[in-house]
């Protein structure tokens, strides 16, 4: 936990947020995907698949949103379908 908790420090101090209660949203948030620390890297499930995926710490630190944590499997769906009808 502490760990995590360490995550959202990080998380935090890069967000836009001003929500006084915005580290606890984000500790929820990362009850959600599953967020497991290993070292310098942090794995997570995808929000769209579920599929388990992994990042580094500090490129997981720079998303607000759980759409760029979407992993790189379901970001090719779309242009898989539309290359078909090409």
């Amino acid at each position: 936990m502490r760990d995590l908790e360490h995550l959202a420090e990080k998380h935090f101090e890069l967000c836009h947020s001003e929500l006084p209660n915005h580290r606890a949203i984000l500790l929820i948030w990362y009850a959600d995907l599953g967020v497991s620390i290993n070292g310098a890297v942090v794995n997570y499930h995808c929000p769209k698949c579920g599929r388990v995926t992994s990042t580094k710490t500090d490129e997981f630190v720079q998303h607000e949103t759980r759409g760029g944590l979407i992993c790189d499997r379901c970001r090719r769906e779309p242009e898989e379908r539309a290359s078909a009808f090409d």
